[in-house]
Order: structure tokens, then C-alpha cells, then sequence
């Protein structure tokens, strides 16, 4: 999730089918749908973005310390914005 100056940043926990679900929304420039598998590659950068601070790192470190923890990450759309959605599978 790139933040941008005035963005609001939302953080949800909750149980869904008996297991911890987390959910980070964001009021930023979302990530079109075509490049959400890509940016959880190390290094990758949205074109939008490389004009703009930032190593391409952060969602491939959440994604690899979500597989540690035997947990699952998706991105899914809140209208323009984005939702980082980790849900653990197991306890």
C-alpha cells in the first residue's frame, strides 16, 4: 500500500469461518486489478509509483511473513481504494 499525504489507513480484525481475518483498507490511489498479482514480487514497482519513495518491498515482505504464518493474502477493491485482506488458516 503506497500512502499518499491525506490518505486514512484502516485496520480490522475478525473472525471469519472460525479463523483470524485481518483487513487493511487505505483511502490511497488503489492498484488496478491487472497488476495485484505482481506487486508481491520483491522489487516490483507500479509505473505510477516510481516517481515516488519506495523500495517495492512492502507487500512482498507482508506476503512472505503471511506465508510464514500459515496465513493466505489477497487485495480486493474498496471502490477506487484497496483492501489487504490476511486471513490465518490455521491457529
Amino acid at each position: 500500500m503506497h500512502r499518499t499525504p491525506g490518505s486514512e489507513i484502516h485496520v480490522k480484525l475478525v473472525e471469519e469461518d472460525g479463523r483470524p481475518k485481518v483487513m487493511v483498507k487505505d483511502t490511497g490511489p488503489g492498484i488496478p486489478v491487472e497488476e495485484r498479482d505482481k506487486v508481491f514480487r520483491r522489487l516490483y514497482r507500479l509505473e505510477k509509483s516510481r516517481s515516488t519513495k519506495g523500495s517495492g518491498l512492502g507487500l512482498s515482505l507482508v506476503a512472505s511473513i503471511a506465508n510464514l504464518h500459515g496465513a493466505s493474502i489477497a487485495l480486493a477493491d474498496n471502490n477506487s481504494d484497496l483492501i489487504v485482506e490476511i486471513v490465518f488458516l490455521s491457529r
